[in-house]
């Protein structure tokens, strides 16, 4: 990713969000490797706005709400074990 300040949440923006959760979701699937545990990952999905919502068709989820000195986020993250 590459250092740059972005005044307003544009498509550059939303794309550095999108290889965060790729980096986030690569690096917990070599740790579970790690572990004995065999993962898949699925492509980031990124959601806008206070109403927007999400299902995970009964898998159950981990929400990590993230602060950053540009304002908050939160992160989902779904583990189905099979």
């Amino acid at each position: 990713m590459v250092r740059e300040q972005l005044a307003e949440l544009t498509e550059m923006g939303l794309s550095a969000l999108a290889e965060l959760g790729n980096l986030i979701a690569g690096g917990t699937c070599i740790e579970l490797e790690q572990l004995g545990f065999s993962a898949d990952i699925s492509p980031p999905t990124i959601m806008i706005g206070a109403r927007s919502r999400i299902s995970t068709l009964g898998i159950r989820r981990v929400v990590l709400p993230l602060a950053t000195q540009h304002g908050h986020f939160n992160l989902h993250v779904a583990v189905d074990i099979t």
